[in-house]
């Protein structure tokens, strides 16, 4: 209901608005793709459709597998919303090609010059030297990465039941294995549905934070060994590479990846970090790091390179502003 007022009001104020050069809509959400394809469509106005994620896609697959013949019914009206945001789009953009292809693949044409991928850049702001100091005395009053002598692995973000359920195997796995207590710190930050399970297993292996401020989160990522995604493999998280990925390799911190998919083609093309699936996976990656110094560092040398070369979001966004300049000189 929320999604179908929100395109309302979008048709109402721009009917009352002077007419632009272009459009440039997201989707999510289904409504007002959907409002905003159409719109151009009656003006001959030009219309960008930025797919972020693979809606209805994602809802559909949750259905359990015995009922899941019910998508198509129970789904149908939005997959209807897809096809004619995506058959009445100029162009359809993404963060990655997977996103890029779901949505031609409803568009009912091939890929054209205004069909590209933008990848989820990531801009870190500069801090002063103020907050570079209260960050840094922030985690060694903690003793993260510094007092005991133990390395670092780190996860900050929302604690999501959907994408972060595997952080329970981690916590586990960081309290049940000798070798990791010995050596190792699991610091998790952020909060979420799984705080209070992962709060519940705290212990001198597993540091539990909760929310802190971006500048607390580069301070962590600076003293970190490796940043961990323990996002599952589903389709939608498949086809992209989260912002967190961005922000680890800006770093120059080695990720370690229960996400395959984009995040693993980049992990492996660049060598910046380890998929894991099973336990021993996730141990052999963190055995690595230890056992040699000079490729940790070309790891996080490399790391950093990626950042530059694929999310560095000055230039990610110079490029999408230049693409959408040439579809507003597009006529439908």
């Amino acid at each position: 209901m929320n999604h179908r007022e929100e395109a309302r009001s979008f048709l109402n104020a721009a009917l009352n608005a002077p007419r632009p050069d272009v459009i440039v809509c997201c989707l999510p959400t289904l409504d007002l793709a959907e409002a905003a394809t159409g719109l151009g469509k009656l003006w001959g106005i030009p219309v960008l459709v930025d797919i972020r994620d693979m809606w209805p896609e994602i809802f559909a697959a949750s259905i359990p597998g015995p009922a899941r013949f019910l998508a198509p019914l129970v789904f149908g009206p939005f997959y209807q919303q897809l096809r004619h945001a995506a058959s009445n789009a100029t162009g359809i953009v993404g963060v990655s090609q997977g996103l890029v292809d779901y949505a031609l693949s409803f568009s009912g044409r091939q890929a054209g010059p205004l069909d590209a991928v933008f990848p989820l850049a990531f801009h870190a702001p500069e801090p002063t030297s103020d907050q570079t100091n209260m960050a840094a005395a922030f985690w060694e009053a903690k003793g993260v990465g510094l007092r005991d002598g133990r390395l670092v692995a780190c996860y900050a973000g929302a604690l999501t039941r959907r994408a972060c359920r595997d952080l329970l195997r981690i916590a586990k796995l960081f309290n049940e294995s000798a070798s990791l207590r010995e050596r190792w710190k699991l610091v998790i930050c952020g909060g979420g549905e799984l705080e209070p399970d992962l709060r519940a297993m705290s212990s001198d292996s597993v540091e539990l934070y909760g929310w802190v401020n971006q500048f607390e989160v580069g301070a962590l990522l600076e003293r970190a060994q490796v940043g961990i995604i323990p996002y599952p493999s589903a389709p939608d998280f498949l086809s992209v590479c989260p912002n967190k990925f961005g922000a680890y390799l800006n770093s120059g911190l080695p990720v370690v990846s229960h996400l395959d998919g984009e995040v693993g083609r980049h992990i492996r093309e660049a060598d910046c970090g380890w998929i894991y699936e099973t336990d021993e996976d996730f141990i052999n990656a963190l055995a690595d790091v230890e056992a040699d110094s000079k490729a940790q560092a070309m790891r996080r040398v490399r790391a950093r390179q990626l950042f530059q070369r694929e999310f560095q979001s000055e230039e990610v966004y110079r490029a999408f502003a230049a693409h959408v300049e040439i579809a507003a000189a597009h006529r439908p």
